[in-house]
């Protein structure tokens, strides 16, 4: 069973994504709006599953379309951040490869030391 915690935490590790993804405009999304596209990630991010779930892949595309501007990138980062500092057995190498897996472009590098500002 995934805790609110958990879940969290891994919202933060994925906020290193969303900084790079495209810039298109509109109102920056909540906490509770990015942690419900990532839930289904944490079983990826933890090493429990080998792969992302469809439920976790469907999150990170409806995320990418979410960032339209830099006020979202930064919204969506803080959010993340905020959440899975301390997620248990998180795996940076899975957080790197998961917009790979889940066929969703990004167009910059993704790093441990995200700067949300």
């Amino acid at each position: 069973m995934v805790t609110t915690t958990t879940t969290a935490k891994a919202v933060v590790l994925l906020a290193v994504l969303w900084l790079w993804l495209a810039v298109r405009g509109g109102a920056a999304p909540s906490c509770s709006s990015v942690y419900n596209k990532i839930v289904p990630c944490v079983g990826y991010m933890t090493g429990k599953a080998d792969d992302p779930s469809d439920g976790c892949c469907s999150g990170v595309k409806e995320l990418k379309d979410m960032a339209r501007s830099n006020d979202d990138l930064q919204a969506i980062c803080k959010c993340i951040s905020s959440a899975a500092a301390g997620l248990v057995g998180f795996k940076r190498d899975r957080a790197v490869a998961l917009p790979g897996k889940c066929g969703v472009h990004v167009d910059f590098p993704i790093g441990p030391d995200v700067d949300c500002s």
